[in-house]
């Protein structure tokens, strides 16, 4: 087991430095000038000049890489050109906000997904099955950002149901949330219902209805105990990349949180803050990836040996 954790732990260190340095190279290979972002259209040159200066624009790129590498292996994000404030500061004031929408977003993909996942395989080519299917192919092609903007028009424009954006209580979480988990909760329904319908077809639920079993048994303790365990790898997954922040949906809802500042940055051309965002959204994607590998082999042994 100890080897095992240690074999993953290099690969997830792998693959934040990977995603780190495409991101870098990546930001600076946009034809734009950050100093000029930062001082505005009409500055003079000598001002664009020394916010360069200022900022270590004006050194070689690998000298600008190495450095950033440096400060990122300290902990360090580096500091936002328009905001002048630590990044890792920005994204940990921004995290709760959108903790609180990737947790909600999570609960409407398991609420919806698994109810409807489990339904269809037991009314396998019933009316149900067919209307459950064709919601989910409906919620699995719509862009998320479509979906909010529909949701908005109807459900806070035209019937002022809920409020337009930005944070809030209950009412505000609503419309974000199922923009969120609507196509998770299709992809939930889909692969529980085929996993669900291998399994019922299989000789120990033969068994365990000819022992007599109540139905109900049989699908919860039986059947759904072994389909949902792809379920919880996409659960650990979902909730990984949208801690990473959720860009389109907190752009379209106005939620403050890391996906809205990413948003936001990309339009400044603030690279500390897109790398030091997409760099963290690596980290939380690999972490939630990690535990689910730990509980997988702890469940099945035979993992640890992939």
């Amino acid at each position: 087991m100890t080897r095992y954790i240690i074999r993953r732990l290099l690969s997830m260190m792998l693959v934040i430095y990977l995603i780190f340095t495409v991101t870098f190279v990546l930001a600076y290979l946009i034809p734009a000038d950050p100093a000029r972002a930062v001082a505005g259209p009409r500055a003079r040159p000598e001002t664009l000049a020394l916010i360069r200066e200022n900022l270590g624009l004006d050194d070689p790129v690998y000298v600008q890489y190495f450095r950033y590498l440096g400060r990122v292996l300290r902990g360090d994000l580096g500091i936002s050109y328009r905001q002048r404030l630590p990044v890792s500061e920005i994204l940990w004031r921004r995290l709760p906000t959108t903790a609180q929408l990737a947790v909600a977003g999570v609960l409407v993909e398991v609420l919806l997904g698994i109810p409807v996942g489990i339904i269809s395989a037991v009314r396998q080519r019933h009316i149900l099955d067919r209307f459950s299917m064709l919601m989910a192919l409906l919620g699995v092609s719509m862009p998320s950002f479509w979906l909010g903007l529909i949701l908005l028009y109807i459900f806070a424009y035209r019937f002022p149901l809920f409020p337009l954006g930005g944070p809030g209580g209950f009412r505000h979480l609503v419309l974000p949330a199922l923009t969120l988990g609507a196509a998770g909760a299709a992809w939930y329904a889909r692969m529980l219902r085929s996993s669900m319908l291998d399994i019922l077809q299989s000789d120990y639920i033969r068994t365990a209805r000819a022992k007599g079993l109540p139905e109900r048994t049989v699908l919860v303790r039986h059947a759904l105990k072994n389909a949902i365990q792809p379920i919880v790898t996409m659960i650990g997954m979902d909730l990984g990349y949208y801690m990473g922040g959720i860009l389109m949906v907190e752009a379209v809802f106005s939620w403050p949180g890391i996906g809205y500042e990413m948003w936001r940055a990309i339009a400044n051309l603030d690279i500390p803050i897109i790398v030091g965002t997409i760099t963290f959204a690596a980290f939380a994607i690999v972490v939630m990836n990690f535990v689910v590998d730990l509980l997988y082999s702890v469940i099945d042994p035979r993992v640890r040996l992939q």
